[in-house]
C-alpha cells in the first residue's frame, strides 16, 4: 500500500573542498586543547542532552534548524566529469540539488568571521537542505542515512549531531577529536579545530566549545532509532588519522586509560537510547570507501533493523533510483539514493 511505502535516503559525501580557507588552511599544531577527555562530555541524560543539541542548531543558524529551506533542483541533468566514480548502469536518473546559503560563495570567509558560528552553514546546510528536498518530495519517508568520507565523513559528523532525522551516520576516515589529533599528528583544517564549535580549552581551562567531538559523536547516536558508526582505516598516505586512535588507550606516548570508544559507547548509554561504534578497517590504507567497508560495515548496517526494532532499511529486493547533488559551493558531492518499499 502507498501509506506503507519505505524511502530511505542515502547520501555519500565524497571528498570534498575545492575553496582555499585561507593561504594556509591547516593551523599548526599542537591545537589547543586540555588533553582531558573525561571533561569533554558535559551532559549526562537525555534532558541534558536536547537542550545541549538545541545550543548547537543556535550557534550555527539563530533562527534555528532550517528544515523549510529547499535548494533549487534541474531534473536530469545526465552525467558529467564530477561523477567518473559512479556507474551509469546502476543510476536511473541524475538530478542537481543546488544549495543558497545567504549568498555566501566562499568557504574562505570561516577565519574572517571569528567566533561567528554562522560560517558553517557553507559546510553544513547542503546537506540539510537535502533531507528537506527529499522529505518533501516523499512526506512518507521515515529516515534519512548519510554515508561520508573524508571531508564528507566530517560533515556527517556534524550534521548527524544536529539534525535527528538522520537515523544512521557511517562517517569514514573524517574526523577526530583534537586532543586525538594532536596525539596521533593529524593534518587538520580550519573547520576541524574551529576553537568557538569544537573547543577543548586549554592547560588551565575546560573545554570552550559550544560541542566537541566527543559530544558531537554522542549526539550523533542518541535517541530513538538512531546509531553512528565510525569507520576509521590504518595508514592513510594523506595522513588524516593513521592510527587505531578510536580504541587505543595510550596515544602519542600518553595514557588516558579510556578509550574515545569508551568514552562515547559509555555516555550514549547514560543518555538511555540510540547506539554508537566503531569499526577499524584494515584493508588497505587506500583513503576511500573500500569495498569491505560496503560489505561488512554499511549494507549490514542498512539490512539490520534499528534499536526500536522496525524493519530493515533496505532490502535487497527493493527498486532503487538515484540522484547527485553537487552543490554550488564545491564543498563536497552528494550521492543521493532512495530507496522504495
Amino acid at each position: 500500500m502507498e501509506a506503507m511505502r519505505k524511502t530511505l535516503f542515502i547520501a555519500l559525501a565524497l571528498l570534498a573542498a575545492s575553496t582555499a580557507l585561507h593561504a594556509d588552511p591547516h593551523p599548526p599544531r599542537p591545537y589547543p586543547t586540555n588533553d582531558n577527555p573525561a571533561s569533554h562530555i558535559r551532559f549526562r541524560t537525555a534532558s541534558e542532552a536536547e537542550p545541549h543539541r538545541e545550543r548547537l542548531i543556535r550557534f550555527i543558524w539563530p533562527g534555528g534548524l532550517p528544515t523549510n529551506t529547499m535548494p533549487s533542483v534541474s531534473v536530469n541533468v545526465g552525467f558529467n566529469p564530477d561523477l567518473a566514480v559512479i556507474v551509469p548502469s546502476r543510476v536511473s536518473r541524475v538530478d542537481r540539488l543546488v544549495a543558497d546559503i545567504n549568498g555566501l560563495e566562499s568557504i574562505a570567509y570561516l577565519p574572517a568571521l571569528g567566533g561567528a558560528g554562522e560560517v558553517l552553514r557553507l559546510f553544513l546546510e547542503p546537506t540539510v537542505q537535502t533531507v528537506n528536498h527529499f522529505q518533501h518530495a516523499r512526506p512518507d519517508m521515515k529516515d534519512a542515512t548519510m554515508i561520508g568520507l573524508s571531508g564528507g565523513g566530517w560533515t556527517i559528523a556534524m550534521v548527524a549531531a544536529i539534525d535527528t532525522r538522520i537515523k544512521l551516520s557511517i562517517p569514514v576516515a573524517g574526523c577526530a577529536p583534537i586532543y586525538v589529533q594532536n596525539r596521533i599528528g593529524s593534518i587538520a583544517d580550519v573547520e576541524q579545530v574551529f576553537a568557538p564549535l569544537l573547543g577543548e580549552g586549554d592547560a588551565t581551562h575546560a573545554p570552550d566549545g559550544v560541542a566537541t567531538y566527543l559530544e558531537h559523536f554522542v549526539l550523533a547516536a542518541c535517541g530513538p532509532g538512531r546509531r553512528q558508526i565510525m569507520v576509521t582505516i590504518p595508514g592513510e598516505p594523506v595522513g588524516l588519522f593513521p592510527t587505531t586512535w578510536a580504541t587505543d588507550t595510550t596515544l602519542g606516548g600518553h595514557t588516558y586509560g579510556v578509550s574515545v570508544k569508551d568514552f562515547v559507547t559509555g555516555a550514549v548509554a547514560n543518555v538511555g537510547s540510540g547506539q554508537w561504534s566503531q569499526v577499524y578497517n584494515t584493508s588497505g590504507p587506500e583513503h576511500r570507501i573500500a569495498p569491505s567497508t560496503i560489505n561488512d560495515v554499511i549494507l549490514p548496517a542498512l539490512l539490520t533493523p534499528d534499536a526500536t526494532g522496525q524493519e530493515p532499511r533496505i532490502s535487497r529486493r527493493d527498486d532503487t533510483t538515484a540522484r547527485i547533488e553537487v552543490p554550488r559551493l564545491k564543498i563536497y558531492s552528494l550521492l543521493v539514493l532512495t530507496v522504495k518499499r
